[in-house]
């Protein structure tokens, strides 16, 4: 019986997949228009856009990170150019955790926290340097242990193919500056509760009493990252939400510095701050944009033709991206 070569030793290591079929995998690159993933097969899987989630302008790059695991559908193992199409949302969907709107998101439970377990640039660029290397070292003990891991393994087929992997994953987080997140942080939808003082957020998933800070995407500033203290005693606030784990609450003028969020399934991202013993850097608004009012200044007169909102969602998106 003659050698196995080692293009058929690879060829073997990996599994087999058909169309149709529920595979897990885990994020080596991500785009503003898609996202890579390994699944162990002989060609990564893509998902583009439009197979992650109806918002046609949302930036992949905010809600996914290398590193991160996802659970997809196989829709063709072969588009053509050797890579296996995937889809998030078709899953998410037949499993009823729909994700396109506040009622759909309050009815599913405690599966948004994985969309993001890492910091973006965006988010590390504005504070100290203190924590940025704190988090940037976290980040590399991570790494190396995983690399350990890799280096013990006896199978030189798959500890080649990890290895390959691991580097990829390690320029991608060098190049976009992903570094680990912190203990307990989630992505949470907002919701309206009028009654809550400015300087308080419900937040069921969070320690009553703790503090916390709110980070959505695109912010221009420190000045956009309100922090909050926790207030689950709320009564109108529980009465309102009632059990819904994927949800916070606040109040208007808080939703307005979180670069104009609006209740309409917009998210957040929440990091707790005393639990974590950190100290996230935030500002007051600037002087100059308190009374700064821009739905007042940029008011269309009564005669302009109006907007449909499928329209209007659009062309946010576009203004996201190019922010």
């Amino acid at each position: 019986m003659s050698e196995l070569t080692f293009e058929q030793m690879l060829e073997e290591s990996f599994k087999t997949i058909h169309n149709g079929e529920v595979v897990d995998g885990t994020v080596i690159d991500v785009k503003p228009d898609e996202i890579i993933l390994n699944i162990g097969y002989k060609a990564d899987g893509i998902i583009t856009r439009s197979e992650y989630t109806n918002e046609s302008g949302l930036d992949l790059t905010t809600v996914v990170s290398v590193g991160d695991t996802m659970t997809v559908k196989v829709l063709k193992v072969n588009d053509g150019e050797g890579q296996v199409v995937l889809s998030y949302k078709r899953l998410a969907a037949e499993k009823g955790n729909k994700r396109l709107s506040p009622i759909n998101k309050l009815q599913d439970e405690g599966d948004w926290d994985t969309w993001s377990r890492n910091l973006s640039a965006q988010f590390l660029s504005k504070q100290p340097l203190k924590l940025i290397k704190q988090q940037i070292d976290l980040s590399v003990a991570d790494k190396r242990a995983e690399l350990d891991e890799i280096r013990n393994l006896t199978n030189p087929v798959i500890k080649k193919k990890l290895l390959e992997d691991f580097a990829a994953g390690c320029d991608a987080n060098a190049a976009d500056l992903s570094v680990k997140g912190f203990k307990n942080q989630a992505f949470q939808v907002l919701l309206p509760i009028p009654g809550l003082k400015d300087t308080e957020i419900y937040a069921p998933n969070f320690n009553d009493g703790d503090v916390v800070a709110l980070v959505r995407y695109p912010h221009g500033g420190t000045f956009e990252i309100p922090v909050l203290k926790v207030n689950n005693k709320h009564q109108e606030a529980k009465r309102v939400m009632g059990g819904a784990s994927d949800a916070v609450g606040i109040n208007t003028k808080v939703a307005e510095q979180l670069s104009g969020a609006d209740f309409d399934g917009d998210t957040a991202l929440v990091i707790p701050m005393a639990s974590n013993r950190i100290s996230i850097k935030s500002r007051p608004y600037f002087d100059e944009l308190k009374t700064f009012d821009p739905k007042e200044i940029y008011k269309l007169p009564d005669d302009a033709p109006k907007m449909k909102n499928r329209t209007k969602q659009n062309e946010m998106g576009r203004v996201t991206n190019l922010i």
